[in-house]
């Protein structure tokens, strides 16, 4: 037999096997899960079938929630786990969510790239897209392949990207050594090479 620890949460219930803590589950989730109700706070025995059907409980409520985010925009793995770990769910279910959203194609790492790169092309250079995706850990063979080709078919270029930027400072006197300097730092925060900024500013 294994113990259980149920701690109410609002309208949830905490559980705990030990100091482990196996997630949140509701009223309508204690018959499921083979719990008794009326004894639904503090410490009961439980058998492993009753543990395995918590965890699964939890699991599918990670994945159906990592289906609600990817519906509602694309995202990488990254940002489903930090979502779903502010909506207090569990390692393990955060990483079988993750590895169901995977095998139905909700996530794709391909295709998360693509739309991030047409998301930011217009605003930051190649070499900081490259290193926001690295950040975010997108598991794809090539990014700059990808980059290059998006770029292609949105016929983009990092010179198109400057002077999108450049348009904040119209009608402003580039000769301004304050202005230049602003616009300068501007470009560096969005990942522009020193040789670019020259090029432009010159």
């Amino acid at each position: 037999m294994r113990l259980l620890n149920i701690k109410k949460k609002n309208k949830a219930y905490s559980v705990y096997e030990d100091r482990e803590y196996l997630g949140l589950i509701y009223k309508s989730d204690f018959d499921k899960a083979g719990l008794d109700i009326n004894n639904a706070e503090g410490e009961t025995e439980v058998d492993d079938d009753c543990i395995e059907k918590i965890r699964d409980i939890v699991s599918y409520r990670a994945y159906d929630k990592g289906v609600t985010l990817l519906t509602e925009a694309e995202r990488c793995a990254e940002d489903i786990r930090l979502k779903l770990k502010m909506k207090s769910f569990p390692d393990y279910a955060i990483e079988e969510a993750i590895n169901l959203l995977y095998e139905y194609n909700y996530l794709n790492d391909e295709r998360f790239a693509e739309a991030f790169v047409r998301t930011y092309m217009d605003q930051k250079s190649k070499s900081m897209i490259i290193k926001e995706l690295g950040m975010r850990r997108v598991n794809v063979p090539s990014v700059t392949e990808i980059i290059d080709r998006v770029y292609d078919e949105e016929d983009m270029t990092e010179d198109k990207a400057i002077d999108r930027l450049m348009k904040r400072f119209e009608g402003q006197d580039m000769s301004d050594d304050k202005t230049r300097r602003r616009a300068a730092a501007l470009l560096i925060r969005h990942g522009f090479s020193f040789e670019q900024i020259n090029n432009r500013l010159t």
